[in-house]
């Protein structure tokens, strides 16, 4: 299970499961459980991404 948080940098980046936007400046959460996606950019985003791991069995180094 991961626990994910997305910085948006640029752009924007709109979440479909939740009907929102998110856009430069903004962070967007997801806890353990919550799917991630789906998503669309109509026109572009960067995003800096950090997840954090629950089973450290399964972290990628």
């Amino acid at each position: 299970m991961t626990f994910g948080r997305n910085y948006i940098i640029e752009g924007s980046l709109i979440d479909l499961r939740l009907n929102e936007e998110f856009t430069a400046g903004m962070v967007a959460c997801r806890p353990p459980g919550m799917e991630h996606g789906p998503w669309k950019s109509p026109n572009g985003c960067r995003i800096f991404e950090v997840r954090y791991y629950a089973d450290q069995k399964k972290r990628r180094t």
